[in-house]
């Protein structure tokens, strides 16, 4: 963690000698520290879609993957929505989504997407 964690009481130990957290405050350091993780975590889940190719076990991993990285970008960035991305790096999602011959995937697509406060 960083100084500034600790600095401004974000973390503290209690009385029991446990960690506790302020949630805000921790959350508005994480965000201050680490602005362009949203954009990092798409970039690289185009990434693992092109070297997941057409392996069914590899594209499951990588969606099931994402959707747990976006779950939890959303939780630190409450506001965070698709219109914080680039418009390329949300299309894949969209366009997995919106297939005629829906896959697995595409539940989670949909899924992902509710996450970041698409309007379908």
């Amino acid at each position: 963690m960083s100084a500034e964690v600790w600095e401004t009481d974000a973390a503290y130990i209690d009385e029991s000698g446990l960690v506790e957290c302020d949630e805000q405050k921790f959350f508005a350091i994480y965000r201050k520290n680490n602005s362009e993780l949203p954009q990092m975590v798409l970039a690289r889940f185009q990434k693992e879609l092109k070297l997941a190719g057409s392996n069914c076990r590899k594209l499951y991993q990588v969606w099931n993957s994402f959707y747990d990285q976006i779950y939890c970008l959303t939780k630190c960035w409450s506001e965070l929505s698709i219109y914080h991305f680039q418009a390329e790096l949300i299309e894949p999602i969209v366009i997995e989504m919106n297939k005629k011959e829906k896959s697995r995937y595409s539940s989670c697509a949909k899924q992902i997407l509710e996450n970041l406060k698409y309007r379908f």
